[in-house]
């Protein structure tokens, strides 16, 4: 990849990595040059990759929608993990004197995946430092713990603040089950 690099430099995309891969001899290369395929120019979603990416997040607001990718979800998986190094990128080494907020709407999508729910994790962690902060919007409370000890139960674990809104009798009965959430509800309630 360090010479599709040093030909192409910022110009290079997904099709250059491929094809550098799939023109390899190791059997290991091929095989990734062909997992990158539905990726590159001529594959199902290379309208997504191919030419200069066009997200910035300079703005005073700015709106991923995702929805449409639902039906499709390897595609998703593979924006979001762009997005979320794009937004850290940006959290990391933007202007840290003006504020940003990341909201995340239908949060539970991302809490349930691991690297998403440890991204968001971690954001929350240090979106302070860079003067921002995160909102994760979610229908159900029992969203961030599903998994005793995962990213999203630390994630609203260092919340500060915490919007609870009416839940449904199911939520109610999965959180007295719950001993880490009862735990964090005493804490919350003293």
């Amino acid at each position: 990849m360090i010479s599709v690099w040093q030909k192409k430099g910022a110009k290079a995309e997904i099709t250059d990595i491929a094809d550098w891969l799939s023109n390899r001899e190791e059997s290991y290369a091929k095989e990734l040059g062909n997992m990158l395929f539905p990726f590159t120019k001529d594959g199902q979603h290379g309208r997504f990759f191919s030419g200069k990416a066009q997200l910035s997040l300079n703005s005073d607001i700015v709106v991923i929608e995702t929805d449409h990718l639902r039906s499709v979800p390897e595609l998703l998986a593979v924006i979001v993990q762009i997005m979320i190094v794009h937004i850290n990128q940006t959290m990391v080494k933007g202007d840290r004197s003006r504020p940003f907020l990341i909201m995340i709407d239908e949060a539970w999508k991302l809490l349930a995946g691991k690297r998403s729910g440890e991204f968001i994790e971690e954001a929350g962690r240090i979106a302070r430092k860079y003067n921002g902060s995160i909102a994760l919007a979610t229908q159900q409370l029992t969203d961030y713990f599903r998994q005793e000890g995962s990213a999203s139960e630390k994630a609203f674990e260092n919340s500060s603040h915490k919007i609870i809104l009416k839940q449904n009798s199911e939520s109610f009965k999965a959180m007295r089950a719950n001993l880490s959430l009862q735990a964090l509800l005493m804490k919350i309630g003293s």
